[in-house]
């Protein structure tokens, strides 16, 4: 019927390494059976391992990436997104870690309108160790299994700055206080995506992540056209 259409985001962290849990606010706009995310990370001093963020009652973890070591290694950090169809009444979601660790925290949390309400996540994908430094961050791509699928990034830096998404993609949220930007695409046809690089404004070390996400049913015109009708053409009597 329609393709997945951003309303808002919100983002918001906690650097301080001294509290075990953060707010992620609600997008304003959010309206029941729309698709909610929760991009967002965990970090605390190496050598120690990132703690897990318990999952908010009615939402469901999509993935989580390893510990991975930015900041050039002083820290490790872990990344995670979960995901729920909203219905009435949202409010904002309270993000804890498992056991009460104290942690370095952010996020990023966004709603969308027309999501596959059966099963609006088809994959995600982290990157599997420290990426970088540099100044060019390459997201290996998906290979989308519908037309109309939406792939999204999320990238955490090991520095507090901003990040440019390639043109291709929208930016959906950049943090520059906590290093975490997001930014979305529609990928018209299945298939493979190919590569996509974002742009630093200083060499960092990061990780990232990138999941595909499906649109309501999308209705296509063309094929819905009705077949020409045939005419057999007549011999007139000699």
């Amino acid at each position: 019927m329609a393709d997945l259409t951003f309303r808002s985001n919100t983002t918001g962290g906690d650097s301080t390494l001294s509290v075990s849990s953060i707010v992620a606010t609600l997008p304003t706009g959010t309206t029941s059976g729309d698709l909610m995310t929760i991009w967002c990370s965990t970090g605390v001093v190496a050598p120690a391992t990132p703690p897990d963020f318990q999952t908010p009652t009615g939402w469901t973890l999509a993935g989580s990436s390893g510990s991975i070591a930015v900041a050039s290694g002083a820290l490790n950090a872990k990344g995670f997104l979960f995901y729920k169809i909203a219905g009435g009444g949202e409010s904002n979601v309270t993000l804890s870690t498992v056991g009460g660790t104290n942690a370095a925290m952010t996020f990023s949390r966004s709603s969308r309108s027309n999501p596959k309400l059966s099963a609006p996540l088809a994959q995600i994908s982290w990157i599997g160790g420290t990426g970088g430094p540099g100044t060019s961050v390459v997201v290996t791509g998906l290979t989308t299994g519908a037309d109309r699928a939406l792939i999204e990034v999320f990238l955490a830096q090991g520095t507090a700055q901003s990040a440019t998404p390639p043109g291709s993609m929208t930016e959906r949220s950049d943090f520059a206080a906590n290093g975490i930007s997001t930014a979305d695409e529609l990928i018209p046809l299945a298939g493979a995506t190919g590569t996509r690089t974002f742009t630093l404004p200083v060499s960092a070390d990061y990780i990232w992540g990138i999941a595909e996400f499906r649109s309501s049913i999308y209705a296509n015109a063309i094929a819905d056209l009705a077949a020409p009708e045939t005419v057999n053409p007549t011999r007139a009597n000699p």
